[in-house]
């Protein structure tokens, strides 16, 4: 058989708007010392709602195996936090973890339509930055520590937004939250878990945030 070479008529493959951004999120979030995790899409109604500005109807299985996932999320934060919570019940003091994945969305009839998909990037931290030694004291996890990161992650997306303090989140520090808001949406919150929320996951003082990237990419 004669050698050929093959024919290029076909399309280079390419990743699309929504992987590179997820990239790009997922490489600013590790080169900040977070540590990527995967929770589940399904939990309980109360958590489903805890943590989300604008709770949507709930959408429900049908035939749920526990009422600990019978639910879709529509926040990442409390899963975040359930993995947090068991760290620490196992001794881990100092913890950055961080979760790109979807929440969902239900403004039709949860038994006919369907969900809309929100790609989301959120995070949670507690413990120390610095660790004490000689030289050193230990430095903490806190508010500008957190917002630092979120700033970093806008910075390199090239993406100007604003820090609004809201109070329209119970889980969270009335004092001590920020919605952020791009071009006059809200995508997102930043902020300190509260203190009878962090109690109630038996976490120490915890600072979460959470963005919604649908809403950026577009």
């Amino acid at each position: 058989m004669p050698a050929s070479l093959p024919k290029d008529d076909g399309t280079a493959g390419e990743l699309t708007a929504t992987q590179q951004l997820r990239r790009q999120v997922r490489t600013l979030a590790e080169g900040a010392g977070l540590t990527e995790i995967i929770t589940y899409a399904l939990t309980t109604p109360e958590k489903a709602v805890e943590f989300t500005l604008n709770p949507s109807n709930l959408t429900e299985l049908m035939w749920p195996m526990t009422v600990e996932r019978s639910v879709l999320r529509q926040n990442m934060v409390s899963g975040i936090l359930d993995s947090l919570a068991y760290n620490v019940a196992r001794k881990n003091k100092n913890l950055a973890l961080y979760e790109i994945g979807k929440v969902f969305e239900q403004t039709g009839n949860p038994k006919e339509d369907l969900p809309n998909e929100i790609n989301s990037f959120a995070f949670a931290l507690t413990g120390l930055v610095n660790e004490k030694d000689f030289q050193t004291k230990p430095v903490a996890v806190d508010f500008f520590y957190a917002k630092g990161i979120v700033e970093a992650l806008f910075d390199k997306l090239e993406v100007s937004v604003d820090y609004v303090p809201t109070k329209d989140l119970a889980s969270m520090h009335p004092g001590r939250t920020a919605a952020i808001v791009l071009d006059g949406q809200t995508i997102g919150f930043l902020g300190q878990v509260h203190p009878q929320t962090a109690k109630n996951y038996g976490i120490p003082e915890t600072y979460v945030a959470e963005i919604n990237l649908s809403a950026v990419e577009a």
